[in-house]
């Protein structure tokens, strides 16, 4: 497989823009400003409904170029494609400049047409494809999840995190440039339905303002108690969250269990999610801690979970004995930076986990982790990086 990070393909309406515009000037623009000193001496209510007319037109047509400009200038994202989609893409365009070259244009404009459908059914793929994705990004020490629905009903990301400076905490865009955003352009996302921030940790959301500056993102769900700066994602949807809502995104729903209440800590309030994807049930926890794990069971005491999103990346201070015990995992997912200075994930709760005869996918050893399903299967995966800076 060809794998492009990013492919800006802009049609190229301006042609077709030069094709109206250029008549327009030639016959009508031009003509009229050559004859506009005799009309001069017309009586002026003449003189003022011709000049008012010319106007009209002209702002109209105007203002046409602008919102053309604007539609030719909207990038395609377009994701992987086989060397046989490349090679077939170059020949067209190869036979094409030929028979532009040849004078032959209609045969030109007609492979052209040939190169222009080609385009529109690799941007059309994702939305003709029942199959979905459950994405757990190897970003380091942070947590981002994107769960892809089949055919394209639904992009949702949890969590976004981001490295940052210890000393005056500055946000580096680095893992939004060399993860996030490569990898939404892979699989050809533009936009964002839901982005999901669990709590305020900057190893949770400190990419997020760089995805809602970049990408077409709908809402932003936070929970009930995050405090969110007067000019922080200005002129967003965001909706604050508590548990026992329904978040029904794209028509997929996701359980909200918790902050059932204030814990006055970033992350006792964590955001914590259920839902089925894949014919298996999903828990998100964020870094919820121990007692508020014990909270959680107490309300929902028949609560499982196929596959955990283990809370706090594998500290010490989340994944409760009993806790664990009652959502009685198949599947752990730790999200971890590799020779983090926390010392994540602990011994204790990796034994714990073993122990439980849970299968641990952990992206400090696995890289990014990914659930492919259709229907009501599906198959985990893993995928090392190249280079790990770390």
């Amino acid at each position: 497989m060809v794998s492009h990070k990013v492919l800006h393909l802009i049609l190229q309406f301006r042609i077709i823009l030069n094709v109206i515009i250029i008549p327009y000037f030639s016959l009508f623009v031009i003509p009229f400003m050559y004859i506009l000193l005799p009309l001069t001496l017309l009586p002026f209510p003449i003189v003022k409904f011709l000049d008012q007319a010319f106007m009209f037109i002209h702002q109209f047509v105007l203002q046409f170029i602008f919102w053309f400009d604007k539609i030719a200038d909207t990038p395609w994202v377009i994701g992987t494609f086989s060397i046989s989609i490349t090679c077939l893409y170059f020949i067209l365009f190869l036979i094409m400049m030929m028979e532009v070259e040849w004078n032959e244009s209609i045969k030109g404009f007609k492979i052209g047409i040939l190169i222009t459908l080609l385009l529109f059914l690799l941007v059309a793929k994702p939305y003709l494809s029942p199959e979905g994705r459950v994405t757990m990004l190897d970003i380091g020490q942070g947590d981002a999840y994107i769960i892809e629905l089949p055919y394209r009903k639904g992009v949702i990301m949890i969590d976004a995190g981001a490295t940052f400076s210890f000393s005056d905490g500055t946000v580096s865009e680095n893992i939004y440039k060399r993860i996030i955003k490569p990898y939404l352009y892979l699989q050809g996302i533009q936009k964002v339905d839901a982005l999901i921030l669990t709590h305020e940790d900057l190893d949770h959301v400190g990419s997020a303002p760089f995805i809602v500056e970049e990408m077409d993102v709908d809402r932003i769900y936070v929970h009930a108690y995050y405090e969110i700066e007067e000019e922080q994602w200005k002129d967003k949807k965001i909706v604050k969250v508590k548990g026992s809502d329904v978040l029904n995104i794209k028509g997929h729903p996701f359980h909200v269990l918790g902050p059932l209440k204030n814990a006055n800590d970033p992350n006792e309030n964590s955001v914590v999610l259920f839902t089925e994807i894949g014919g298996l049930t999903w828990l998100f926890t964020g870094d919820m801690g121990i007692e508020t794990e014990k909270n959680l069971i107490k309300n929902y005491p028949n609560l499982k979970a196929d596959v955990l999103k283990v809370g706090h990346h594998g500290s010490n201070t989340s994944t409760g004995a009993e806790f664990l015990d009652q959502i009685n995992p198949k599947v752990a997912l730790i999200s971890v930076g590799k020779n983090n200075r926390y010392g994540h994930p602990s011994d204790e709760i990796i034994q714990r986990i073993k122990d439980n005869e849970t299968i641990i996918f952990r992206t400090d050893e696995h890289g990014a982790v990914q659930y492919h399903f259709k229907g009501n299967s599906g198959t985990f995966s893993t995928t090392l990086p190249y280079y790990n800076s770390e």
